[in-house]
């Protein structure tokens, strides 16, 4: 079994045998959808094992690999039909075939649902070609303005946190990208509130609004509630953005369920 990233094949070379299950090539999105081309994948293999393996090829580095997954097999039809996989299933059994399209996500928990890290994310976005949107853009201009705020030599570390503003911006950027809605502004600010929170590895668990003086003030961590009006996504949407310095690329976002908001 091989791996490759982004449309790049790598071929599989074995001895051909007659009782050996099929070998199949399949194209897998990972939750920041960067892309993998597989060659050479035994159809008896497991489901898990299959997202096993893409998480640590492509996310080795990443805390939430240890979340729970699912992954959906993505049909051919014009409604690109998800059908939910099993992950204890053989890969022939849970219905992947040859050429097959498997998307591997998070699972949205009680707790909340994380979204990959933005240093991640925007390695997926430029290699599946979102370089150019609007979203990206405000992404990497928010990222810089940050970074060149947080280099400040007086600066010491403990007070590199996100003013409202940026993080907004970073929140409101990652939206964008990640439910491919074309203009930022599409996103209606309610609020952008500073929170205390506390997450695991499954999402976070328990948050609290913070007392803030100054919008100019910073927090490491921000609640920004949204709405918007688009076919197919929800009415409104809550997002948190955690500074992680000293690169405001490893911030973290995560997407609340409605409930949590």
């Amino acid at each position: 079994m091989c791996f490759s990233y982004h449309n790049e094949l790598v071929n599989a070379l074995e001895d051909d045998d007659i009782d050996s299950p099929p070998q199949l090539n399949l194209t897998v999105a990972g939750p920041d959808l960067q892309v993998f081309l597989i060659e050479g994948i035994t159809g008896d293999k497991l489901v898990k094992e299959l997202v096993t393996e893409v998480f640590k090829v492509g996310y080795a580095e990443t805390p939430w690999r240890l979340g729970r997954w699912v992954a959906d097999l993505l049909d051919d039809d014009q409604a690109l039909t998800r059908i939910r996989l099993d992950p204890n299933a053989t890969l022939l059994d849970a219905g992947v075939r040859d050429r097959s399209r498997i998307a591997v996500g998070l699972h949205a928990t009680a707790g909340g649902f994380a979204l990959p890290e933005l240093i991640t994310f925007i390695g997926g976005m430029v290699l599946s070609g979102a370089v150019g949107n609007a979203g990206y853009d405000l992404l990497k201009a928010t990222c810089k303005s940050v970074s060149e705020r947080w280099s400040n030599r007086n600066r010491q570390p403990t007070k590199r946190g996100l003013r409202a503003s940026e993080a907004v911006g970073l929140a409101r950027a990652a939206a964008c990208l990640r439910f491919d809605i074309d203009d930022p502004d599409r996103l209606h600010l309610e609020a952008a509130r500073p929170i205390d929170l506390r997450y695991d590895n499954e999402g976070i668990r328990s948050l609290k609004t913070k007392r803030f003086a100054s919008r100019r003030d910073t927090a490491k961590s921000w609640s920004c509630a949204f709405s918007l009006c688009e076919e197919g996504l929800p009415a409104s949407m809550t997002i948190v953005v955690q500074a992680n310095p000293p690169d405001p690329e490893r911030t973290f976002i995560y997407l609340l369920p409605d409930k949590a908001a």
